[in-house]
């Protein structure tokens, strides 16, 4: 039997635009594990940049906050 993945909560997702081609993705992310016991919070971004019409990521790096 295997557990499965605690859904992931998304929150103050927010999109700055850098450059015409270039945005910066910021949010926070929260697992809550089952039966209520601990919770991640981890501070996410990720840069992207518009490349032949498609937005790839160049960039994504994730902090977890302490309890």
């Amino acid at each position: 039997m295997t557990d499965a993945m605690p859904p992931t909560e998304v929150h103050d997702f927010a999109v700055r635009s850098l450059a015409l081609d270039t945005i910066l993705v910021t949010y926070r992310s929260i697992r809550r594990h089952p039966g209520g016991g601990t919770e991640k919070t981890t501070l996410r971004s990720s840069s992207w940049k518009l490349v032949d019409g498609r937005w790839q990521m160049l960039f994504h790096q994730g902090t977890v906050i302490p309890p």
